[in-house]
């Protein structure tokens, strides 16, 4: 069990380049798409995303574009390199590109209140208990088969 929620965990670090987007991005098609918007684009998508599910205040809303921003041109080198990638997946793996995601979360956990950093984590749990649900039920339906 312990391994399996390190597995999600790692998993749920690389689904998106920038976490929080896999709320409101779903299937490869919208990603390659979301990723082909320009980074300024993406880091409004992304801190309204933000916004909304921890209640971000004006100022923290702005620090918080400030660093998607910063994040989003960083990554514009590996999206320009996209199509070089054989799945979405094989892309979010970059190593380069799970090192900034890990830099970017941590900068963006210090703009966050005590209450905020606890609804991360719910969201978090939430997410990883969902993914559980998902692959057992799809190792059942395997093992019908």
């Amino acid at each position: 069990m312990m391994k399996t929620r390190k597995r999600l965990s790692i998993i749920l670090s690389s689904i998106a380049v920038i976490s929080l987007c896999s709320f409101m991005i779903a299937g490869s098609g919208n990603q390659h798409r979301f990723l082909k918007n320009n980074p300024e684009t993406r880091a409004n998508i992304i801190t309204t995303i933000i916004k909304n599910r921890l209640e971000l205040d004006d100022a923290q809303y702005d620090k918080a574009y400030k660093i998607n921003l910063k994040y989003a041109r960083l990554n514009q080198e590996y999206i320009n390199k996209l199509d070089e990638f054989e799945s979405i997946n094989e892309f979010k793996a970059s190593p380069e590109l799970k090192s900034q995601l890990k830099q970017r979360r941590q900068e963006l956990k210090e703009i966050l209140n005590e209450d905020q950093k606890l609804k991360v984590k719910d969201l978090r749990e939430n997410m990883i208990h969902r993914l559980e649900t998902l692959l057992n039920t799809l190792k059942e339906d395997n093992d019908i088969e």
